[in-house]
């Protein structure tokens, strides 16, 4: 005789295995949780029907629930597009949908894409830009882009320095920390360089971060280096940061870049002989980008320091 399951338990199993499939965000996948913190997007604009202006910005975003957003002392563009820029950014994050506005003066480019599952990017294929027209910046263009999460620029970072007319590549070893509201602090300790070797940011003038990019000051008494660079994340690769310096006081005849690794191993074989790419990531700072993020580390202490 065949046998049926009383229909109050078949009710209750059904609406059981029902929640358990739908609770995960269904078909068994994970729900998309939106990272906040530092982000870098690159704009990819068409221009008359080509691929035209790529506008990089870099930000830190904060949220309160669905809320993101980034203040003029945390966004910076790198559009040769007039001088300083007030930069800010709001937007909203819904599951795996990435909204974002971002404001260069009175223009604006609205973002939307989808967020990758562990909502630290988003690529080309799943977004669009649209901006508005009439300004230098934007164009009135649309397109697509792409996004990703930085990591804090903390933890010991090794890599060579190249400085024209050396004959020895001085090595770098650098302690570096950056908080939760992106100031970074720090020593670092060079070796093989006539000049110095021993560095550090002072209690008075951290460094900064913003999005990709991360810029500080250190000094051993006699001189004074300023670094500028970009922070890079690539799949499959450690991360790095590659940075162009000066030196502003004391042996101020150096300047040179450099690609410093949080992975050791990575660090001494380009050291060895591996082709380096800090030089074309320092060349991505242009000018403009170097005078804005001087204008933006100034306006980041005055409103620190302001009771």
């Amino acid at each position: 005789m065949r046998r049926f399951l009383p229909a109050a338990p078949a009710v209750a199993l059904l609406i059981l295995l029902t929640s358990c499939s739908s609770g995960s965000g269904g078909g068994g996948g994970s729900t998309t949780t939106f990272v906040p913190g530092k982000w870098t997007v690159t704009l990819f604009l068409s221009n008359n029907g080509n691929l035209g202006p790529v506008v990089e910005v870099d930000m830190n975003l904060t949220q309160t629930g669905t809320t993101i957003s980034s203040n003029s002392d945390n966004t910076v563009d790198n559009r040769v597009c007039g001088g300083i820029h007030t930069d800010s950014t709001t937007g909203t994050v819904n599951g795996s949908q990435f909204n974002l506005v971002i404001s260069i003066n009175a223009e604006t480019a609205t973002l939307a894409g989808t967020l990758s599952a562990d909502g630290k990017s988003i690529d080309t294929l799943n977004s669009k830009v649209s901006s508005s027209s009439g300004g230098p910046c934007f164009l009135g263009d649309s397109g697509g882009f792409s996004g990703n999460f930085v990591p804090p620029l903390t933890g010991t970072l090794t890599g060579p320095m190249q400085i024209p007319g050396l004959p020895t590549a001085p090595t770098v070893t650098a302690m570096l920390d950056e908080d939760s509201s992106f100031n970074v602090t720090g020593s670092m300790v060079v070796t093989n360089d006539p000049c110095f070797s021993s560095l550090t940011t002072t209690a008075d003038n951290p460094g900064m971060s913003i999005g990709s990019l991360s810029s500080f000051e250190m000094t051993d008494g006699t001189n004074t280096l300023e670094f500028m660079g970009i922070v890079q994340v690539a799949p499959g690769l450690p991360n790095s940061y590659n940075a162009g310096f000066t030196v502003s006081a004391g042996c101020t005849q150096e300047s040179g870049t450099m690609e410093l690794n949080f992975d050791s191993a990575a660090a001494v074989a380009r050291a060895s002989g591996a082709t380096s790419n800090s030089t074309s990531a320092a060349s991505r700072i242009n000018p403009v980008l170097v005078e804005r993020l001087n204008a933006l580390r100034v306006a980041r202490h005055a409103h620190h320091d302001a009771p």
